[in-house]
């Protein structure tokens, strides 16, 4: 896997591509309420959620670049 930093803000599609090789969770973090997003979906935050069972598993946590009120 790459470094963490390195796919802090990187495209989805990217991150996808990087971690190819492991199981990955998606969570997108969005406002509250009614709100139409735009822009690119990109990576927040990166989390390595390898269990004690050898489960080979990141956790990445998704937002768009821009968010408008509907």
């Amino acid at each position: 896997m790459r470094a963490k930093d390195d796919l802090i803000l990187a495209r989805d599609v990217e991150a996808r591509y990087a971690l190819r090789d492991r199981r990955v969770r998606y969570t997108v973090l969005a406002p509250f309420g009614a709100w139409f997003a735009s822009g690119e979906l990109r990576v927040l935050r990166v989390r390595d959620a390898s269990g004690p069972d050898g489960a080979d598993l990141v956790e990445l946590v998704l937002g768009y670049d821009a968010y408008e009120a509907a």
